[in-house]
């Protein structure tokens, strides 16, 4: 099945680390999604073609990491790709609701909900 992981995209973007050519930058990932949205509306006239990422799981941190105690005892660099994680996974759901929210056909609004 297809996941989304954003852990090697957020590595990359902490600073001192070295950007690779062949991953796209964190920042960039609702942009192009975006992109892709707006070209699959005027292209198909509908986003079924792209529909698979509303069931597209998103691998995250481990939740236990996010106890307080826990999460204070991590290291800065931990901590802050966590933060990271949460903040572009945020962000990627946001995109997606608003993407599908306009959509007429009830399999596909279900999907939104869901």
């Amino acid at each position: 099945s297809i996941t989304i992981n954003l852990l090697p995209l957020i590595l990359q973007s902490v600073p001192g680390a070295q950007e690779s050519p062949e991953h796209p930058r964190v920042q960039c990932l609702c942009s192009h999604f975006r992109l892709l949205r707006v070209c699959e509306q005027a292209l198909n006239e509908g986003l079924a073609e792209i529909d698979a990422l509303l069931g597209c799981p998103v691998i995250m941190p481990d939740p236990s990491l996010l106890i307080k105690d826990t999460f204070q005892d991590l290291p800065l660099l931990q901590k802050q790709c966590i933060c990271a994680s949460l903040f572009h996974c945020l962000n990627w759901f946001r995109e997606l609701v608003s993407a599908f929210a306009d959509e007429k056909d009830p399999e596909m609004k279900g999907k939104v909900i869901q």
